[in-house]
C-alpha cells in the first residue's frame, strides 16, 4: 500500500512539474512577443519620421514646381516656408519641436498654433538658393538628414 501512495505522489509532483513548466515558457514566450512587437513599433515610428518628413517636404515644394511660388521669409517670429498656390499658400514651419503645415488665403494672419502636425523632428530648416530648395532636418534621435530639391525657373 505504501509503494502505492509513493507511486501517486511521484506522479502528482510530477504533473506539477509540468503544469509549472508549461506556465513559465508560456510567460517567457509572450515577453518574447512583447518585446518583438515593441521593437517593430519603434522601428515603424523611426521610419515614418524619416520618410514622412522628408517626402513630404519634397513633395509639397515639387507641387509647386516653379522659383515664383517658394520662398521662405519669416512671420510672427517663426522662419516660415511659403509655397503659392493662386490666391492661397501653405507654409511650412518648425514649431513646439515638430513640422508644421497651414493652408490659408494669401493675407491672413499667419498664427503657428492653427497648423497641422506633420512630423515630430529635433530640428528644421528650409533653404531657399535660386532654384534649389534644401531642407535639413534633425530626427529625435539625432541623425540628421537632408534633401535637394531643384524648381523650374
Amino acid at each position: 500500500m505504501k509503494s502505492s501512495n509513493k507511486s501517486h505522489s511521484v506522479g502528482i509532483v510530477f504533473s506539477m512539474s509540468l503544469i509549472c513548466l508549461f506556465t513559465i515558457l508560456s510567460a517567457l514566450l509572450i515577453y518574447m512577443g512583447y518585446e518583438s512587437y515593441k521593437g517593430i513599433i519603434d522601428n515603424r515610428e523611426y521610419n515614418k519620421n524619416t520618410r514622412v518628413a522628408l517626402s513630404y517636404l519634397t513633395g509639397k515644394v515639387r507641387t509647386a514646381d516653379s522659383t515664383k511660388g517658394v520662398n521662405v521669409s519669416e512671420r510672427n517670429g517663426y522662419e516660415v516656408l511659403s509655397i503659392s498656390e493662386g490666391d492661397c499658400e501653405t507654409l511650412i514651419y518648425y514649431y513646439k519641436n515638430s513640422i508644421y503645415e497651414v493652408y490659408m488665403a494669401k493675407g491672413d494672419d499667419f498664427l503657428p498654433e492653427f497648423g497641422e502636425r506633420v512630423a515630430k523632428v529635433k530640428s528644421y530648416k528650409a533653404i531657399v538658393n535660386d532654384n534649389v530648395v534644401t531642407f535639413e532636418i534633425t530626427l529625435d534621435s539625432g541623425e540628421e538628414l537632408s534633401a535637394d530639391v531643384a524648381l523650374r525657373k
